[in-house]
């Protein structure tokens, strides 16, 4: 009888120590792939400037390097395949370990299909409106994540005086573009257009001829809720935007 009961006892410690041991070597299997294939979902492999690119510049293999981000760092307009950077112009300055980015190069094929692309991206809930707005500092002091407020300046006929309202708070920009790269300067005269209104040129410390402004027109693009892109529609029609950058 006690032979029987200890023969019990010793399979069922035999057994115990297999289960265990499997799932040690389980454990171990899985950290060890871990360590050896890092998840595509985790990091995503983009090309910097291996040194300060000036415009028009076309760039060569060995003017970028091969760098590895997190997946929540990425872009949809970077570029992660070196045949779509190497042998083409830039039209914007690189600075030396900036991403390469398909805004910067010229050439870039398939338009339509990034713009599908782009699409594809807006949040649920949400439209993607670009808007031409006034800066008046330096274009490397901005960019895309970048969180700005819209600052609306108009004139209001009850009261006879300019005024100026926030109309929009905290908002990232997505997309970030100037005056000259716009088709047939339509967004210079449309803010020159409603810098002016019954009463004459009332922008004119802003507007110089021709409608152009001394201040940088930068072409913005947000994410907003369908009310929010009524309202800065509506602000471009009253008068013009400028914008505040925001803390990081």
């Amino acid at each position: 009888m006690n032979r029987l009961f200890l023969g019990r006892k010793k399979i069922i410690f035999i057994v115990v120590v297999l289960f265990l041991l499997i799932i040690l070597l389980t454990f171990w299997f899985f950290k060890e792939q871990v360590k050896k294939e890092p998840q595509e979902n985790l990091y995503r492999q983009i090309y910097t400037a291996a040194t300060d690119i000036v415009a028009g510049t076309e760039i060569t293999e060995n003017m970028i390097i091969a760098e590895k981000i997190p997946g929540e760092m990425y872009s949809e307009k970077y570029l992660t395949d070196i045949r779509d950077i190497a042998g083409k112009k830039t039209n914007a300055v690189f600075k030396k370990g900036e991403v390469i980015s398909s805004d910067k190069l010229e050439g870039i094929n398939a338009q339509q299909n990034n713009y599908l692309k782009f699409s594809s991206h807006i949040p649920a809930g949400h439209r993607a409106v670009s808007i031409p707005v006034n800066y008046y500092g330096q274009h490397s002091l901005i960019g895309s994540g970048d969180k700005v407020d819209i600052i609306l300046t108009y004139y209001q006929d009850s009261s006879g005086e300019f005024t100026s309202a926030t109309v929009l708070q905290h908002k990232e920009i997505i997309r970030i573009g100037t005056q000259e790269n716009s088709k047939d300067g339509d967004v210079a005269d449309i803010a020159g257009k409603n810098a002016v209104s019954s009463n004459g040129s009332l922008f004119t410390g802003l507007f110089s001829e021709g409608g152009q402004s001394p201040a940088n027109m930068l072409i913005l693009t947000f994410y907003l809720t369908p009310e929010e892109a009524e309202k800065i529609i509506l602000s471009l029609q009253l008068g013009t935007l400028n914008i505040a950058i925001c803390p990081g």
